[in-house]
C-alpha cells in the first residue's frame, strides 16, 4: 500500500517531495539514470478557456498515458501544476529520448476525449520534455534537475511539442545575468510554489514578452490617434521632453495605454475617455517650462523649489487651453491633488476631484515605479496603492485599478 504522504491527490502519481528524495537516493548510490521532465505546452490558455474541472481530468488522463507507457522499475511523477517527471533507472540520455518521444507522438496522435462537469470535449494538447542523465550531466540533484529544466525551456523556445536531451553547458548563465538577491528569491519562489526556476523564468519571459508587444500595438495606436486629430504638437512635446532627459522615452504614452484601459474599466462617457487618454499623454508637458538643474536636482528640494516645479501643472493647463482641450487641461491641473486634501494646486479633497484626474494619478504611480524608476514588482506597487488609497486616490477607484491589471 502506498503511503497518501508520497502521492499527489489529483493524479495518483507520486509527488515532488517523494521524487526528490527518490533521485537523491540514486545519485548517492552512483547509478546510472536519467530524468526527463514533461510540461503540457499552452496548459493556462487551455484551462481558462476550458475551465479547472476539464484541466485536471486532462492531467490525470496524461498521468495514466506516461505511466503505462513506462517500466516497472521507472518512477513517475507530478512535479507541479502541469510538469511531470520520470526517473528512469539504467538508460542514458539517448535511451531515455526515444521512450519519452513515444509518449509524446502517441499524445500527438491520440487527442484526449474527456468529461467533465456534464461537459464532453476531443482535446489536442502537445508536451515538450528536457532530459539530463546521471553521472554525465550532474551528480547531485538540484544540478541534474537543472540540466534537464533547461533543456526543456529550449524546447520550450524552439516551438514546443518535442523533447531535448541537456547539451553539455557551463551552469553560470543566470549569475550573468541575475543579480543574487534575485536569484535567492527565485530558488524561494521555486520552492513555495512548486515549480522549477526554469518554469518561472519562462512565466515571466512570456508575460515579459505579451507587455512590450502590447506596448508596441498601443504606442502605433496612439501616435495614430493623435495624427487623426491634428495634434502633432503633442508628439513633438513628449519628443522634447525625452531629449531634455526630463522624461523617459515610453512613459507618457504607456500612462496614456492605462490610463485609456482604466477608464473604459470604469465606463467612462466617450468623450470623457478621449480627454483622459490626451491628458494622461501630456501630463508631464508643463515641465518644458521648468528649468533642467531643477528637474534634474537630486537630494531634496526647498520649499520655493517645490512650488517652483509643480508651477508644470498650470503651465500645462494653459498650453491645453490653448490648444482647445479644455476638458484636458482641467484633468491635468487636478492630478497631483490628494484624496486627503494635502495635494495642490487647490487642495482639493476627496470626490473633488475629478475621476479623470485621478485615474491619471494612479497610472502615472503605477509605471514611474515599475518601469520608469524600476523600484517595484507589479505586485508590490498595486499593494502600495491599497496601502495609499484613503490618502491620496480612493478606495473604489483603487479597487477597480488592481481588478483590471489582474485579469
Amino acid at each position: 500500500m502506498v503511503n497518501i504522504l508520497k502521492v499527489d491527490q489529483l493524479t495518483g502519481l507520486y509527488n515532488r517531495n517523494e521524487m526528490m528524495s527518490r533521485i537523491a537516493k540514486m545519485v548517492h548510490e552512483k547509478k546510472l539514470f536519467s530524468v526527463a521532465l514533461l510540461d503540457v505546452d499552452l496548459f493556462k490558455a487551455f484551462n481558462d478557456e476550458k475551465g479547472h474541472a476539464m484541466g485536471d481530468e486532462y492531467l490525470r488522463t496524461l498521468a495514466r498515458i506516461i505511466k503505462k507507457n513506462t517500466r516497472d522499475i521507472d518512477f513517475v511523477a507530478r512535479y507541479g501544476g502541469e510538469e511531470f517527471v520520470l526517473l528512469l533507472p539504467g538508460l542514458s540520455s539517448e535511451e531515455t529520448l526515444f521512450m519519452v518521444e513515444d509518449i509524446r507522438r502517441y499524445i500527438v496522435a491520440n487527442p484526449f476525449e474527456l468529461t467533465a462537469s456534464g461537459e464532453t470535449a476531443t482535446i489536442a494538447l502537445t508536451v515538450s520534455g528536457g532530459i539530463a542523465c546521471c553521472p554525465k550531466d550532474g551528480k547531485e540533484v538540484t544540478g541534474l534537475l537543472r540540466k534537464a529544466d533547461n533543456a526543456l525551456f529550449r524546447a520550450k523556445a524552439g516551438g514546443r511539442n518535442r523533447i531535448l536531451i541537456s547539451m553539455d553547458e557551463k551552469m553560470t548563465l543566470k549569475s550573468n545575468y541575475y543579480t543574487k538577491s534575485q536569484l535567492t528569491k527565485l530558488q524561494e519562489l521555486a520552492g513555495e510554489t512548486e515549480k522549477t526556476e526554469a518554469f518561472l523564468l519562462r512565466e515571466a519571459l512570456d508575460d515579459l514578452l505579451k507587455k512590450y508587444k502590447f506596448f508596441r500595438r498601443d504606442r502605433e495606436e496612439l501616435h495614430r490617434w493623435i495624427k487623426e486629430r491634428n495634434l502633432g504638437v503633442g508628439l513633438f512635446l513628449l519628443r522634447a521632453l525625452e531629449e531634455k532627459g526630463v522624461l523617459t522615452a515610453g512613459h507618457s504614452e504607456r500612462v496614456a495605454g492605462l490610463a485609456e484601459r482604466f477608464a473604459e474599466a470604469l465606463e467612462l462617457p466617450v468623450d470623457e475617455r478621449e480627454a483622459v487618454k490626451m491628458a494622461a499623454l501630456l501630463h508631464d508637458a508643463g515641465k518644458l517650462g521648468i528649468p533642467d538643474d531643477l528637474l534634474k536636482k537630486k537630494g531634496s528640494c526647498s520649499p520655493e523649489e517645490l512650488k517652483a516645479i509643480q508651477r508644470h501643472v498650470a503651465i500645462c493647463y494653459d498650453l491645453l487651453h490653448t490648444l482647445g482641450l479644455e476638458r484636458a487641461a482641467e484633468l491635468v491641473y487636478s492630478h497631483h491633488e490628494k484624496y486627503d486634501g494635502t495635494g495642490y494646486p487647490r487642495g482639493l479633497a476627496g470626490e473633488d476631484i475629478p475621476v479623470g484626474a485621478r485615474i491619471i494619478a494612479i497610472a502615472d504611480f503605477f509605471d514611474t515605479v515599475t518601469e520608469v524608476l524600476g523600484s517595484m514588482t507589479p505586485e508590490k506597487a498595486l499593494d502600495e496603492l491599497s496601502n495609499r488609497a484613503f490618502e491620496i486616490y480612493g478606495q473604489d477607484l483603487v479597487e477597480t485599478f488592481r481588478k483590471m491589471m489582474d485579469a
